[in-house]
């Protein structure tokens, strides 16, 4: 069938935008456009700033080196005074294994953001394929009706004697030609936008015709449901996110407690006609804050764990909401491709061959006849927009849950 033919070139009459023809496959364009975005040099940039910040976020306080000089004064004696001291603050408070937590279960999170990242990019691109795809389809066909109108329109001007009906019947068939000329201008529109998308991001000189299939209805209904049922990934994301929070919060309740503080203190007196007087120190002390004692950190932490309850909640409503609306989508369109099926476009196909040739004979008006034609054109539009909405719900239900998958896999 002539609308299930995918090895078409891209002009498709003399207004087209596009001339020149290169061949690719599906698989390579999907391969150079990914290597664009560099996706694994973002994940190893991720990897590495919490590597660091682990390191940083855990590391132990640095020892405090403190010098001071000043005048000294005992009675009727004068001198000078020197002072130095080295102290180690070591924390009590549980705040550097928190902090050691949090960002272990960071990087998990990070690599949930990773996959979500390349969910979104590969999903765009295969999305773009198959929309550029389906304007083929479109525009493959309506240069066939163009074609079809067109010499009817000449069999019309060629008749030796023109009735009254054979005028209006022209004028249907030359409106009917305009309004189609008008519908290819935005398919080429459309057309125009996926080339310029993937030139931009594959780095193509020429415009290419894309090698592929569509997938099959079975295979993307089996990814379509695994999409939707399988939560356990995003699940897990947010049960992360919210352990960090009460992580968190937990060790903003351990604020109070003070820091031990080891130190080492010399001091050194001199004076007039004396020896200089030298005291070392040694000791264990506690560093204390004066205000707040985390106060604060305590309410910001509280309320931190609740927006990620709250978020969780409402994200869960989303979903189920989206869930809905992708079941309809999905099922809408398998339906319409099962009611569309080839054989019954070959039948509607023949009939309007049979009411051509009627026509041509002065058996079928033109109303009829363009009534039918355009049945036709709707019915195998809604074939290419329903192939087209498959795609998109199952690419929907799959990013959603952020369920792991090889999308170059299952769809090209």
């Amino acid at each position: 069938m002539r609308f299930y033919l995918f090895a078409i070139l891209f002009f498709f009459a003399p207004t087209m935008l596009l001339a020149s023809e290169k061949n690719i496959k599906a698989t390579e364009l999907f391969d150079l456009i990914v290597l664009r975005y560099d996706l694994e040099s973002w994940k190893k940039a991720k990897a590495e700033f919490e590597e660091k910040r682990l390191k940083k976020e855990t590391a132990w306080a640095n020892p405090q080196l403190e010098m001071g000089w000043g005048g000294a004064k005992e009675g009727a004696f004068r001198g000078n005074y020197r002072e130095w001291s080295l102290s180690q603050s070591i924390p009590l408070n549980g705040q550097r294994s928190a902090k050691q937590k949090q960002i272990e279960l960071q990087k998990n999170l990070s690599l949930w953001q990773g996959q979500q990242l390349t969910h979104e990019i590969h999903g765009e691109v295969i999305r773009m394929i198959f929309f550029h795809q389906y304007n083929l389809e479109r525009a493959a066909h309506i240069q066939e009706r163009i074609q079809r109108l067109n010499n009817l329109e000449s069999y019309l001007k060629n008749k030796k004697f023109a009735s009254p009906k054979d005028l209006v019947e022209k004028a249907q068939i030359q409106n009917r030609i305009k309004h189609l000329k008008v519908e290819i201008v935005h398919i080429e529109n459309d057309l125009a936008q996926s080339i310029g998308y993937f030139k931009h991001l594959a780095g193509l000189k020429h415009t290419t015709s894309i090698q592929t299939e569509w997938p099959s209805i079975i295979s993307l209904e089996r990814l379509f449901l695994e999409g939707l049922n399988n939560t356990q990934s995003i699940e897990k994301q947010f049960s992360t996110e919210f352990k960090m929070r009460e992580i968190e919060a937990q060790a903003s309740r351990s604020l109070w407690i003070p820091d031990l503080k080891l130190y080492y203190t010399q001091n050194t007196q001199d004076q007039a006609f004396q020896d200089p007087v030298i005291i070392d120190a040694f000791g264990l002390g506690l560093s204390l804050p004066v205000f707040n004692w985390g106060r604060s950190e305590r309410a910001q932490t509280t309320a931190a764990v609740t927006e990620v309850l709250l978020e969780q909640n409402k994200n869960k409503i989303v979903r189920t909401s989206q869930s809905l609306q992708l079941r309809s989508q999905f099922y809408t369109a398998q339906m319409t491709l099962k009611e569309f099926s080839v054989e019954y476009i070959n039948k509607v196909d023949r009939e309007l061959d049979r009411a051509t040739s009627n026509f041509k004979k002065g058996l079928v008006p033109a109303a009829s006849y363009l009534d039918l034609e355009d049945q036709v054109h709707e019915s195998l539009h809604l074939i290419s927009r329903s192939k087209l909405d498959l795609i998109d719900a199952t690419l929907k239900a799959l990013q959603m849950n952020n369920l792991e998958k090889d999308l170059r896999a299952e769809f090209l």
